[in-house]
């Protein structure tokens, strides 16, 4: 069984508490009442509640917070139901990854040279990047897979791959890379093959089919370390106009309809759970953002539980979201 241990309760409240919420009231009031040009008995002491923000969801953003809104702190990074992060141990305790994308091509650039991108990519690692994001969808093809990675310590840089329909022979080209290079630490690779079918469908992008990606998925579970084949893309249904809450409900949609084609095929449900990570959109409303990771991490920690297999799988497959 789950620990669902209740998260101690909020600090007490000062002794002067309501006389000082009082007096944020009438300051409020106060400003009310001047922008208004009215008398300031004439503005009731609940005009705060005109600056409430109400979100496409529904949920009403409050001008102010304060001790009375506390709720118990969350359960620690690492523990059941993983809503403040998937994991924190003794040699990763830096907070989140820096991820940045190398290969990209605009309209009208000319094709790009492997080595040049190489170069950049070395370069970024060396100053602060700790996680690789290889984008095929332009001129890159899988055949550069080697030169894109020539001197990178795979074991020490996460990979992340953006190929679309390319993404079966790109897998094949990366494992045949990583194999020869021979690692220190296999257990340490950590890939996402980022196959997705069902939200690139939705959005009308190229990728592979729901088979290929689950063949591809079932070929990756046997591999040392972390690889991950499949992608639910919240950004690609966000971009779309999707709310916090449609994007969470649809991915978890998605994240299940993949569970299912995978225990299907054979794998396991612990096994199925570590093919699948999650991609959502970030604004510049970070508490928003915050909000809904931690509601994004909590619901499939739910889903995972259901399935029997709550503490490993979630903590491979609900990594930290990246930029």
């Amino acid at each position: 069984m789950t620990d669902r241990t209740t998260p101690e309760s909020p600090s007490p409240l000062p002794p002067n508490f309501e006389e000082l919420q009082t007096s944020w009231y009438k300051a409020v009031a106060k400003v009310f009442a001047r922008v208004r040009k009215q008398d300031i008995a004439d503005v009731p002491l609940d005009i705060w509640k005109k600056l409430i923000q109400t979100t496409y969801d529904g949920v009403d953003v409050r001008p102010l917070y304060t001790r009375a809104d506390d709720l118990g702190e969350a359960p620690a990074p690492g523990q059941f139901p993983f809503t403040r992060g998937a994991k924190v141990t003794d040699d990763n305790t830096d907070g989140w990854a820096v991820r940045e994308t190398f290969g990209r091509q605009y309209a009208g650039e000319d094709a790009l040279d492997p080595k040049a991108v190489n170069e950049t990519l070395l370069t970024a690692l060396e100053n602060g990047t700790t996680d690789i994001r290889l984008d095929f969808t332009g001129s890159l093809a899988a055949a550069d897979v080697a030169a894109l990675l020539n001197n990178v310590y795979v074991d020490l840089a996460p990979i992340a791959v953006n190929a679309g329909s390319k993404v079966s022979e790109v897998a094949e080209a990366l494992f045949a890379h990583i194999d020869s290079a021979a690692p220190a630490n296999p257990d340490g690779v950590a890939v996402e093959l980022g196959a997705a079918p069902l939200t690139s469908a939705f959005a009308q992008i190229d990728d592979v089919s729901l088979d290929d990606a689950v063949a591809l998925a079932v070929t990756a579970a046997k591999r040392p370390g972390s690889t991950r084949a499949l992608l639910v893309d919240g950004v690609a249904l966000s971009n779309l106009g999707a709310t916090n809450i449609q994007e969470i409900g649809y991915s978890l949609a998605v994240g299940v309809a993949y569970l299912r084609a995978l225990t299907e095929a054979g794998l396991s449900a612990e096994e199925a759970l570590g093919q699948i990570s999650f991609r959502f959109a970030a604004t510049d409303d970070q508490f928003d953002t915050i909000a809904k990771f931690r509601a994004a991490r909590t619901l499939w920690a739910r889903v995972a539980e259901v399935l029997g297999a709550p503490e490993p799988a979630v903590r491979r497959c609900t990594r930290s979201p990246h930029r």
